[in-house]
């Protein structure tokens, strides 16, 4: 029931951000705040309404802790910059576990991470063989 809801408010967080950089080049960390805070009404709600059980809430905090520790890693080794290590956290709040059968693990953010890099691994070779391979 809340799935799609916190799908939406990652969407929508997301979208503000990218908004951000494109005007500021940077993004107030309010934004992230706010949707995290969120993140935790939305699954403590749910929690309190049954919707999930106990073993949700420890994987719910694992993911975050999972989470913050590989942000602040990749944040360090300028792997990437402070927003996207903020957006990742946020995005781990809002929508930590996927339960879904198909997938390695259930931590979202993580999930997220990776597919980023496999996309920014991706795109220059797509670039460069449009450029350099004739059709």
């Amino acid at each position: 029931m809340f799935s799609y809801f916190k799908k939406a408010l990652c969407l929508i967080m997301l979208l503000i951000s990218s908004l951000k950089i494109l005007k500021k080049r940077e993004v107030d960390d309010r934004i992230w705040l706010i949707f995290s805070l969120i993140g935790i009404i939305i699954t403590f709600i749910e929690y309190f309404l049954k919707y999930i059980d106990f073993s949700y809430l420890i994987l719910y905090v694992l993911s975050i802790i999972i989470t913050i520790i590989v942000s602040i890693i990749i944040y360090y080794l300028k792997f990437v910059g402070g927003a996207d290590s903020k957006a990742l956290i946020s995005i781990s709040f809002l929508d930590s576990i996927n339960l879904n059968k198909n997938t390695i693990h259930p931590f979202t953010s993580i999930i997220v991470l990776t597919n980023s890099c496999i996309i920014s691994l991706i795109i220059p070779l797509f670039l460069f063989s449009l450029i350099y391979i004739e059709f």
